[in-house]
């Protein structure tokens, strides 16, 4: 009775095989796709992530920008202001205080001109490199949702074939032993490909090792795994 249950199992093992091929032929088929379209959805968001800071320190430099020219021409209209001074002074002391007020005032007017077109010359150099940035998200974000769109397809041309094997498989695996199908699995996963081979010659058919007569007996009579 445990040569048949061991007959059974290598049965089912050797089913279970040919639906894990059939499963691995349909993941061969996507490549390494679904790596390049996770690299790319993650490089976009980065991207993404870099267009926005770049947007926020282009808005505070557009502020500072804003705030300049509010300072120049307040100062414009407190020149203006002191200039008209200077017509209706009585005295020497009076015009000289004015005048002094008017030179510092222009000293600072020139500075922050100096300021403004500094500024002025960051905001162009930055607008620039932000359009760079904003055209490379947008040819990143294209290339995604292509690429992204071909795994789709490829997926959901294998999707019924895939869910069919899968379903097959989740069945077989119920008529299989336990500690069969972990060593199954084991050897899948540690070894990959094909786990179940034939004895060729007193070789194993998957590594060409050969193998002991006794062994090859034992194999023949399919009584032990």
């Amino acid at each position: 009775r445990e040569e048949i249950v061991l007959r059974e199992a290598i049965q089912n093992l050797l089913h279970i095989q040919q639906l894990d091929v059939q499963l691995d032929q349909i993941e061969r088929e996507k490549g390494d796709l679904p790596a390049r379209v996770e690299q790319l959805r993650q490089a976009v968001n980065a991207t993404s992530d870099e267009v926005e800071q770049s947007q926020q320190q282009l808005e505070t430099l557009e502020s500072d920008r804003r705030r300049l020219e509010n300072e120049i021409e307040r100062m414009q209209e407190q020149k203006k202001h002191n200039d008209e001074k200077l017509y209706s002074v009585q005295t020497n002391k009076e015009y000289d205080a004015v005048t002094l007020e008017i030179e510092n005032v222009i000293k600072k007017i020139d500075a922050a001109e100096t300021s403004l077109l500094e500024l002025i010359e960051k905001i162009d150099t930055h607008k620039e490199e932000h359009e760079a940035l904003q055209k490379k998200l947008e040819e990143m974000q294209q290339t995604y949702e292509t690429q992204s769109a071909d795994l789709q397809k490829k997926i959901e041309r294998n999707a019924d074939k895939e869910g069919q094997l899968e379903a097959q498989r989740k069945e077989a695996v119920t008529s299989v032993p336990v500690p069969f199908l972990r060593q199954y699995d084991r050897i899948r996963t540690s070894k990959g490909g094909t786990t179940l081979v034939a004895v060729v010659r007193g070789a194993c058919g998957g590594c060409y090792t050969q193998i002991p007569p006794q062994r090859v007996m034992e194999v023949r009579d399919q009584d032990k795994i």
